[in-house]
């Protein structure tokens, strides 16, 4: 009995060791070793929920090219100014957490501070190349609309193919580019349709054509959510499928032109060029709101999934005060 109860007790001090053992162990709720969470150094990025750092919301940042910088905003419309790279064509792409912008004849990869990684030269061949689509394989597809064509280039800015849309405006316009299920779909404003090219293949086809509905309201920056797409109109988001009619999801009435949006989760944050607005637009009800105003000729939204801090910079209030 003695000795069964001496092998008792010593299992027993046995399972409190390890246990504290194991609790001595135990990670840090904020995440991996080097990883900033929230309350961290100002300057430092923090990746959101998708990034694995333990947040339960998504967290993240949008960032809005306007002619006289980019502009960093969070989704409650707090904001600063990211980096002093603007153009009034300049268009902002994030692959994962790179960020591209691209404005005049140059591509330049930035920093989670603003700072340039890389500059890519466009080569002359590509004489409008106003906007363009960073492919998941980090290569690059560059829209000239001035010959209607795409030029696929790769980070060093070799073009190693180039596919001609296939149908052509006779007039310059906007054409603006999502990838989907290994294909390229470039909304242009010219014929008002939805061109797709195979990025495989290179085959070209039109995925849509909506030249009959609204004939006079050109086509605007494309994106997918879902079961549906989301097409931006002057004055007007609508969504539809690869089969049926446009959908309204809001009217903007005097707020215009929407040019580029992105949509984090049910919402869509939408930049009206003329307006000098940002706007959040619940995809569900239509309801929208204003997040930031007098920008000066804000031209595209992109979501980057990592919480981005200005080392030194005024931060702007909601509504641009």
């Amino acid at each position: 009995m003695k000795r069964n109860a001496i092998w008792l007790l010593g299992l027993l001090v046995l399972a409190v060791l390890l246990a504290l053992g194991c609790g001595e162990k135990a990670m840090d709720p904020g995440g991996p070793a080097g990883a900033t969470i929230a309350g961290g150094d100002v300057g430092s990025p923090r990746l959101d929920a998708d990034g694995g750092h333990g947040h339960r919301n998504p967290r993240g940042t949008f960032l809005i090219s306007t002619r006289s910088g980019i502009i960093a905003m969070s989704p409650s419309g707090e904001s600063f100014l990211f980096s002093p790279y603007g153009s009034h064509t300049s268009v902002i792409e994030v692959l994962g957490t790179r960020i591209f912008w691209h404005g005049g004849t140059t591509i330049l990869e930035l920093d989670h501070l603003g700072n340039t990684l890389a500059t890519i030269d466009l080569p002359d061949r590509i004489g409008y190349g106003l906007d363009f689509t960073v492919l998941p394989d980090g290569n690059f597809a560059v829209h000239d609309c001035r010959v209607d064509s795409v030029y696929f280039m790769d980070p060093t800015g070799t073009v190693f193919h180039a596919v001609a849309m296939p149908e052509t405006s006779m007039s310059l316009q906007n054409m603006t580019g999502l990838v989907l299920d290994g294909k390229l779909l470039i909304s242009e404003t010219g014929t008002r349709k939805i061109a797709e090219i195979d990025l495989e293949t290179y085959e070209t086809r039109i995925f849509r054509d909506f030249i009959t509905d609204q004939p006079y309201r050109w086509l605007g920056n494309i994106e997918h959510k879902g079961n549906y797409f989301y097409i931006g109109r002057p004055r007007s988001l609508q969504r539809f499928k690869e089969t049926g009619s446009l959908r309204l999801i809001a009217d903007f009435g005097e707020d215009y032109n929407l040019v580029g949006f992105a949509i984090l989760k049910h919402k869509a944050y939408a930049a009206f060029n003329h307006a000098g607005k940002i706007m959040e637009v619940n995809l569900s009800s239509g309801k929208t709101r204003c997040l930031l105003e007098g920008l000066d000729y804000p031209k595209d939204v992109e979501f980057i999934p990592v919480v981005l801090e200005p080392p030194v910079a005024k931060r702007l209030g909601p509504h641009g005060g």
